[in-house]
């Protein structure tokens, strides 16, 4: 297990980097794991799945033709009766409107390692995709350069834009210096991004703060205990608060910093009530409320690691409803209600 994540069975556990950067059976046991082979004969299924493509943008068709040697790469997967596509789109031909080959295979590697990378790409979307009855039915992702900071959007064409920068990147990288802990630390991020990502679709963007608070929540639920990179900014969300509370100048909390607040809140309530042993419900201090939400991570893994896997994937997907359904007539009625609670739980400063 590592980060509170199931390893398959055969992996050693990861010791660093002995040896250097040629990939060791453990990295290539995980990767073997954590790809998505995609359809087989790929040539024969461009055309029906083309078919398949709305017709609202008719550029959408066209980005996937035949597939050669020299044409940006895409691989078509399935996912019990759904298709879906992954296509490396942040290619320019000049180098620069955006990146060009030659920087793509210093960055990931030879053209084998790109579609490595997308269809573990696709192994993250499509556990995503599973992880709750979604309404949206997302046609797939795409890898694109120039997101400005963002690892991935839910507001695209053709399925979820993903930064070649911010996501395809750093995962190459782990790869190439033969440290599982990154690789997996990356695909954790990345699948608790597809969540993220399709809460949003889920819930419609009114009312801002909303739609982070419902989608920062279902990121949390994804993998407690195991998806460190998201953890670190709950924890540097907590800080803010602290520093906020403390009076220390110059303290700014935003859209995610809030939200955050909100489903943390939210979550403790529910859980509260599911187990009263291990959890209260938020207190009128606002000093206490956020050194138990510091504690929220490890009191879900512990849950987590002591529920059968049917049961914990029926509290995970209670909970996500609880968030996704919060009130289909009222898409701020989350933020309207903690702003009543505000004051009970300490947070009067918000």
């Amino acid at each position: 297990m590592i980060n509170g994540t199931e390893i398959p069975q055969g992996i050693p556990n990861p010791t660093g980097n002995e040896n250097g950067n040629r990939q060791t059976e453990a990295i290539q046991v995980y990767i073997d794991h954590h790809r998505l082979a995609p359809i087989p004969n790929q040539e024969d299924v461009v055309v029906a799945y083309q078919n398949r493509l709305p017709t609202v943008n008719p550029n959408l068709r066209s980005m996937f033709a035949p597939i050669t040697d020299r044409g940006d790469p895409f691989h078509i997967y399935q996912d019990k009766d759904k298709m879906f596509h992954g296509k490396w789109m942040n290619n320019s031909r000049d180098g620069i409107t955006g990146i060009s080959w030659e920087q793509t295979f210093a960055k990931i590697g030879k053209r084998e390692d790109v579609y490595r990378i997308l269809d573990m790409f696709a192994y993250a979307f499509k556990e995503a995709q599973d992880i709750y009855p979604w309404k949206d039915d997302s046609l797939g992702f795409t890898v694109e350069s120039g997101m400005e900071g963002n690892a991935m959007t839910h507001t695209g064409i053709a399925g979820f834009p993903v930064s070649f920068e911010n996501r395809a990147v750093f995962l190459a990288k782990a790869i190439q210096d033969n440290d599982l802990r990154r690789v997996n630390n990356n695909m954790m991020i990345l699948t608790s991004d597809f969540v993220h990502e399709r809460a949003h679709n889920e819930f419609d963007d009114i009312g801002f703060v909303a739609p982070e608070a419902i989608s920062q929540g279902c990121q949390f639920l994804f993998n407690p205990g195991g998806n460190v990179i998201f953890e670190k900014r709950m924890l540097e969300y907590l800080d803010r608060f602290k520093d906020k509370l403390d009076g220390k100048p110059d303290t700014k909390l935003g859209v995610y910093e809030v939200g955050s607040l909100v489903w943390m809140t939210h979550l403790q309530e529910q859980l509260a009530q599911e187990f009263p042993v291990k959890l209260l419900s938020p207190s009128a201090s606002a000093e206490e409320n956020i050194a138990a939400y510091r504690k929220l991570t490890d009191v879900m893994k512990e849950i987590k690691d002591g529920l059968p896997e049917d049961q914990w994937h029926t509290l995970q997907q209670k909970l996500m409803k609880s968030l996704l359904e919060y009130d289909p007539n009222d898409q701020a009625a989350i933020i309207n209600d903690f702003r009543k609670k505000a004051s009970t739980c300490g947070f009067d400063f918000l």
